[in-house]
């Protein structure tokens, strides 16, 4: 136990904040008091007005802000000065210390708990110093910001969060800190990355492209026949320049062959290597100076978020599907290794801001249920603006307070469904400022409280995207097609199904603990090895499931790009066209047991051109393959847009009577991307899963809840995957003592939740 004398509250508290699994359930815990509602400031103007309002309405934990400003500058904290050079907040001359943060809450929270978040942009003075260790392309010219290849800059980090937490561990209150946030520099993807280019050419990222390329190939001889490139060395090997991928990929189509691209793969798996170096040396100096069991996150990894158009979405740039992806450009590819690290406990990231108005689902960012697969967690922001400043305009924000109401709790059950912990937070001038919108968040507290604590248990009756995070390295390097197929696939079609869905990585199948679904998605599987055949047939192709493959499923195996990995995963003839061509499907609503929840013709698919193109033979001789739609491509290809194989008994929706087990399962291919939320829940429905609402649903379930959000008003049956006893969540009412389905009303914007047991 810490010495409190001066502890502004007069009490003390055990000084081991925790995170722990509860019942399945990721959840903080402090001596025995389980904390499920935390709150952030960003900005200094307003922030203890603000903090002691949300104090007031019930919050129990905050993040206490490190905000720059030494040497007037923004990024510039008090405590890493310049090269070399550490302090801390006792000279700082105004009111938004840490010290002074804390006090504000403790005078009207006596029991608070707390958070210390902080950026770690190096000093302006550092950056003047040090030119040859910012980032830099030929592009743009050289940037404020550290390369991630500067061991330097890492260096000074780590430092800078030795001192920082020292200084907070010396604090007076220092035993209500639970835990620790280093966000880096950025936000897991570069300002280089979004605004200037695919490629740091800094000296500092060139000698540690040079140091893995020596690593991983040895030799000249080696390098020269791995980029089949004769006058290739070790000692004088390049990064690849923006200028010089815009002119190979004229060449290529939009998944070249392997062998075409593999410097620039190269590149990549190097920058990979130094984004882990970055965040884990960071993440571990945190752990090692605090001393004491404290949760540390950081904001990284956002592969939900494959396919971002950032610019487009937040600047409306008109920049288009050919913009550069930024999670490759900023290293953030086959993340497993990092997620699994013993120095991170957490993912603190936004929600995705591309669809978060009343009527579509919340997600974040980071990668969620991969975190809590491993017994980890993430908090996840609610930034939710609000008609109460003048942001009220901005994507999203609540311009009712039946808007607010909705869509606050909405972005609860959505993450607590899921194991995930949402936290308020305030990015701008008063978001919570209103005192409806104070009203609703007190509201919420017992609703909170009762999901937050309460054991999570998952639900098989969900859809699983399966998203490949290591698939951008066999594109061109350019954002349209994940865009389509991950982003907007789960924006605007899966999170609309009525049925709860999930996103995991690839690389989480190889897990012994990898959890059941009746319905799978493979948007990106375009590398498909013999082990990743074997280990997809193994963890997926079983028990019933409906396994539903994307249109570039299969296109290479590492080696070669052909049709021959994608046959051998479907059982279905496969072609690939050497062309590129937009494509739709008309889906043949009704006409199959498999789209029977389709009650009329569907089409689905984008106007953006990719290719090659892999398409069905044009003769489907196999009668257990069956044409479920057609594709309309180009003048070519008269061939079946949708097909789909059964093996086995099949899909444990199909109506033949038996039980499921291993080689029983039905296999899906789609020409086209996004699949539509009509077909996804036919085919999920086909697979065995219960149709937890109706069409158009925003739907948060697990095994003892369910949450109906959507704009339309009206009546809803809500059915279970078995009988339980159902409780309103916010009332306490009794809504049934024992049944698999019953009626609630919707008003518009509503969400319901109710309790299982």
């Amino acid at each position: 136990m810490k010495n409190t004398s001066g502890n502004t509250s007069g009490q003390s508290i055990a000084p081991c904040g925790c995170l722990r699994l509860a019942d399945g359930r990721p959840v903080l815990e402090v001596g025995g008091r389980q904390v499920t509602a935390l709150y952030s400031e960003t900005f200094c103007e307003g922030m203890h007005k603000r903090n002691r309002q949300m104090a007031k309405a019930g919050v129990d934990c905050f993040m206490l802000l490190v905000r720059g400003s030494f040497d007037n500058d923004y990024f510039t904290s008090w405590f890493w000065r310049d090269d070399g050079v550490y302090g801390d907040e006792s000279d700082r001359p105004d009111d938004f210390a840490l010290e002074r943060q804390a006090e504000a809450i403790l005078a009207v929270r006596p029991d608070a708990l707390f958070m210390v978040r902080w950026g770690s942009e190096v000093p302006k003075a550092w950056a003047e110093k040090h030119p040859d260790q910012l980032q830099f392309s030929s592009a743009k010219g050289r940037r404020r910001e550290a390369s991630y290849a500067s061991r330097l800059a890492a260096e000074g980090r780590a430092e800078m969060a030795r001192t920082l937490v020292r200084y907070v561990e010396s604090r007076p209150w220092a035993d209500r800190v639970i835990g620790y946030m280093p966000f880096g520099q950025d936000e897991g993807t570069t300002n280089m990355a979004i605004q200037d280019s695919l490629f740091d050419e800094s000296p500092a990222a060139v000698r540690e492209f040079r140091r893995f390329l020596a690593a991983r190939y040895g030799t000249d001889a080696a390098l020269q026949a791995a980029w089949n490139a004769p006058a290739a060395t070790l000692a004088t090997a390049a990064v690849p320049s923006e200028e010089e991928w815009s002119a190979a990929r004229r060449q290529w189509l939009h998944w070249p062959q392997p062998h075409e691209t593999q410097r620039y793969q190269d590149y990549f798996l190097a920058l990979r290597e130094m984004l882990f170096f970055q965040r884990r040396t960071e993440l571990a100096a945190t752990r090692e100076a605090a001393g004491r069991p404290i949760i540390v996150g950081t904001d990284a990894l956002k592969e939900p978020m494959m396919g971002w158009l950032i610019r487009d979405a937040f600047e409306s740039m008109g920049l288009g599907m050919s913009y550069r992806n930024i999670l490759l450009a900023s290293g953030s590819v086959g993340v497993a290794p990092l997620l699994d690290s013993p120095e991170l406990d957490v993912l603190i990231t936004p929600a995705d801001y591309t669809a978060r108005s009343c009527g579509f689902a919340f997600e974040p960012e980071g990668i969620g249920d991969s975190l809590v697969l491993r017994g980890k967690t993430i908090f996840v922001e609610d930034d939710a603006r609000s008609w109460a400043t003048n942001e009220r305009e901005t994507q999203g924000a609540w311009r009712t307070p039946a808007e607010c109401r909705a869509g606050l709790l909405r972005n609860l059950v959505m993450c607590a469904s899921r194991g995930f912990i949402p936290y308020w937070m305030n990015v701008g001038r008063g978001f919570f400022d209103d005192p409806e919108v104070l009203k609703i968040v007190a509201a919420q507290m017992p609703v909170r409280r009762a999901l937050l604590t309460r054991p999570h248990v998952d639900t098989e009756h969900a859809i699983a995207m399966i998203v490949d995070d290591e698939s951008p390295l066999d594109e061109d390097f350019t954002t349209g097609f994940q865009n389509l197929a991950v982003l907007r696939q789960r924006t605007d079609h899966l999170a609309l199904t009525g049925l709860p869905y999930r996103v995991y990585l690839l690389s989480d199948l190889e897990r012994d603990d990898f959890p059941v679904f009746r319905t799978y998605l493979l948007p990106n599987l375009f590398r498909l090895t013999p082990e990743r055949l074997r280990l997809i047939r193994r963890k997926l192709m079983r028990n019933g499931s409906v396994v539903i493959c994307g249109p570039g499923t299969g296109i290479q195996d590492g080696e070669t790009r052909s049709a021959k990995p994608a046959s051998a995963l479907l059982g279905i003839p496969m072609e690939l066209v050497e062309k590129e061509t937009a494509r739709r499907v008309l889906a043949y609503g009704g006409a199959h047991p498999a789209l029977a929840a389709l009650a009329g013709p569907a089409v689905y698919g984008d106007s953006h051109p990719y290719g090659p193109i892999l398409q069905p033979a044009l003769q489907l001789r196999n009668p257990a393959i069956v044409e479920l739609g057609k594709v309309s491509a180009w003048w070519m290809c008269n061939r079946a847009g949708l097909v789909m194989r059964e093996y086995g008994k099949g899909a444990a929706g199909n109506g033949r009577k038996g039980e499921r087990g291993k080689g029983d399962y039905a296999v899906v291919f789609s020409m086209a991307a996004p699949v539509s939320e009509g077909v996804l829940r036919s085919l999920a429905l086909y697979g065995g899963c219960t149709p937890w609402a109706d069409l158009g649903d925003a739907v948060a379930a697990s095994g003892n809840m369910v949450a109906v959000h959507s704009m339309r008003p009206g009546s809803r049956e809500v059915c279970l995957p078995g009988p339980a006893r159902v409780t309103d969540a916010e009332t306490g009412k009794l809504v049934s003592r024992r049944c698999t389905r019953f009626t609630t009303t919707l008003k518009s914007p509503d969400t319901r939740v109710f309790l299982l047991d």
